[in-house]
C-alpha cells in the first residue's frame, strides 16, 4: 500500500473506490498480474470494483469484447443490469453509443468495445465470444468448467485478463486456485478479512456474527476462510465416507425408478434409484445435460436406461403446464405429455424411433407428478441421509450414491440455506440434482419383496404329501393326519 500511486483513472465520479479497491486498481495499471483473486468479505463491494474496472477498460481499449459473468442469468439480469445502483450508475453517458436490453450488453464510443453481463448457468452462452477481459463475480459459485473449458483458452489466446472475485464457499475450486497459483506466474492474491479493511463498523460486524447462526458461518462469510464442506451447508448430514459407495450389482428383486428435474438452458438432471428390502435408497446412475428438449431427454433416457425395468418415474410438477416449445416437441403439449407419449410408446412413430435407438419395445415408464412440498421433502430427504449403526457395527444411512453419479456428489453437499427462509435452500445455486432427488424420496418407493427360497428335495417331498392328503370337511377348520398332525 505504501507505494499507491495518488491517480488512478475510473469512469465516473459516482464511483467512490475505497483504498482496497484502488490497491488493485493500481496494481492492474502496473501490470503487476493478468490474473487476480480476490477473496474478500461479504459487503466489500466485490461487483462494484468489477464492473467499473470492465467499464474503463471498454471505453480505453479499442474493439474488444469484456464480459462480466455472474453465478445465475437470473442474479445477472436483476442485480447487475436492472438495479439502478449498479452498473447503469458507473455508465459514462457520453461514452455509450447503445444499450441492448435483450442481450444486455453495451456498445462504447469512441472505441467500440463491448461489454457483456452474463450468466454461468448457461454456458452455451459464453461459448464462441472472443473476450478480451472478464470479471467472474461470486466465482466461488460458478462451475470450474465455465472458466476452465470455455473461457480460460479464450483469454490465453487473446492475451487477456481476468479477475475473480468471491467469498469462500468450502475447499472447492476456488479454495484449490487460492492455494495453487502462489507458484504461478502472472497471477496476484488479494485477501480481505472483514476484521482487518475496516469496511464494516464493529457494531455491524457483532450484529452479523449474532445473525449467522454459527461460528463457522461467520468465519467464512466475513473472514474468508476455506471452511471444510463449506459453512452454511443446507444438508449437514450429508458425509461422502457414509453416503457414497462404490458400484455394485443390484439384486434383480430390488425395485427400481427414476426421477427428473427438467432443465433446458440450465441443466436437467435425472437420477437412477434402486430400493433395498429395508428401504434403503440407491442411486446407481445419472443424466445430467442442458439444451436437451423433452423429446430428446425422454428418448436418452430409455437409451441410457437399457433393459432395467422401472415401476415408475416422478417428475418436476411444473412440466405437466409447461408446453412443448423446443424443436421437435408437439406444439401444445405439456412435457408430462412428450415425455410421457416417448415412454409409453404411444405411435408407431415413436416406436420406430425406440427401435432405431435400440430402445426395447417391452420398456416403459410411467410418469407421475413429483411432490413439490419443498419444506416437507427436505425434511424427508434428511430422514434418508440421518446416519446409523448397522447389524455389522458400521456407520450407514438409508440413501447412498455410487460413486459413478458425479454430479450429485459434486453439487448435492454445496448446497446452502436461503437467508430469507432458512427452512429451504439457496435456489441461486446449482440445485437441480437436489430437487430431482427430493422429488425421489417424497414419491413413497415401492419396497420389493423377497423371493421365497427353493425347496430342498425333502422339503418338496413333503410339501406335495401335506397337499396330497389335505382334507376339507365341511364344517371343520383342520384335519388331524396321523404323519402330519394337524393341518
Amino acid at each position: 500500500m505504501d507505494k499507491l500511486k495518488t491517480k488512478v483513472r475510473v469512469p465516473v465520479e459516482s464511483f467512490a473506490p475505497h483504498k482496497w479497491h484502488l490497491d488493485i486498481l493500481q496494481r492492474f495499471d502496473d501490470r503487476e498480474a493478468r490474473f487476480f483473486l480476490l477473496n474478500w468479505h461479504r459487503r466489500a463491494r466485490k461487483s462494484t470494483l468489477l464492473l467499473n474496472l470492465l467499464i474503463r477498460e471498454a471505453i480505453e481499449n479499442k474493439n474488444k469484447v469484456f464480459g462480466y459473468v455472474a453465478p445465475t442469468y437470473r442474479q445477472a439480469r436483476s442485480i447487475i443490469w436492472r438495479d439502478p445502483m449498479m452498473l447503469m450508475n458507473y455508465l459514462p453517458p457520453e461514452c455509450v453509443k447503445r444499450v441492448n436490453d435483450t442481450e444486455m450488453f453495451v456498445e462504447f464510443k469512441p472505441s467500440n468495445s463491448i461489454l457483456m453481463v452474463k450468466g454461468a448457468d448457461d454456458p452455451d452462452a459464453l461459448r464462441g465470444i472472443g473476450f478480451y477481459g472478464l470479471g467472474m463475480d461470486e466465482w466461488a459459485l460458478q462451475k470450474r468448467e465455465v472458466w476452465e473449458e470455455i473461457l480460460r483458452p479464450v483469454i490465453t489466446e487473446n492475451n487477456g485478463f481476468a479477475i475473480f472475485a468471491f467469498t469462500p464457499k468450502g475447499q472447492n475450486h476456488s479454495w484449490e486456485y487460492w492455494n495453487r497459483s502462489v507458484a504461478w506466474k502472472n497471477w496476484y492474491r488479494s485477501e480481505l478479512k472483514a476484521s482487518k479493511s475496516g469496511l464494516i463498523s464493529e457494531k455491524g460486524l457483532a450484529e452479523a456474527k449474532e445473525e449467522s447462526g454459527s461460528p463457522l458461518v461467520y468465519q467464512q462469510e466475513y473472514e474468508c476462510e476455506f471452511i471444510k464442506g463449506g459453512a452454511g451447508r443446507f444438508f449437514q448430514e450429508w458425509d461422502e465416507n457414509v453416503h457414497i459407495v462404490a458400484p455394485f450389482t443390484i439384486p434383480e428383486e430390488w425395485t427400481k425408478f427414476i426421477s427428473i428435474d427438467y432443465g433446458y438452458s440450465a441443466p436437467a438432471s435425472v437420477g437412477w434409484w434402486a430400493v433395498g428390502f429395508e428401504g434403503q435408497l440407491y442411486r446407481y446412475r445419472e443424466l445430467y445435460a442442458a439444451k436437451m428438449t423433452y423429446s430428446e431427454l425422454a428418448y436418452e433416457i430409455l437409451r441410457r436406461n437399457g433393459n432395467d425395468v422401472l415401476e415408475y418415474g416422478v417428475a418436476d410438477p411444473s412440466i405437466w403446464g409447461d408446453k412443448a416449445h423446443h424443436k421437435g416437441d408437439v406444439a401444445g403439449e405439456s412435457g408430462a405429455e412428450t415425455m410421457g407419449n416417448i415412454f409409453s410408446a404411444n405411435s408407431k412413430e415413436i416406436v420406430e424411433r425406440r427401435r432405431q435407438l435400440g430402445i426395447p419395445d417391452e420398456i416403459k415408464i410411467y410418469l407421475q407428478r413429483g411432490d413439490n412440498s419443498r419444506i416437507t421433502g427436505w425434511g424427508r430427504m434428511r430422514e434418508f441421509l440421518k446416519s446409523f449403526t448397522d447389524q455389522n457395527g458400521e456407520t450407514a444411512a438409508k440413501l447412498q450414491v455410487f460413486s459413478n453419479c458425479s454430479n450429485f456428489i459434486r453439487t448435492f453437499p454445496l448446497q446452502v440455506y436461503d437467508t430469507n427462509n432458512v427452512e429451504d435452500l439457496d435456489t441461486d445455486g446449482e440445485d437441480h440434482a437436489a430437487d430431482e432427488s427430493r422429488y425421489a424420496v417424497m414419491s413413497r418407493p415401492i419396497l420389493p419383496v423377497r423371493k421365497k427360497p427353493a425347496l430342498t428335495d425333502t422339503q418338496a417331498f413333503w410339501h406335495d404329501v401335506k397337499e396330497e392328503r389335505r382334507i376339507i370337511i365341511e364344517g371343520e377348520e383342520s384335519y388331524s393326519d396321523p404323519i402330519l398332525g394337524v393341518i
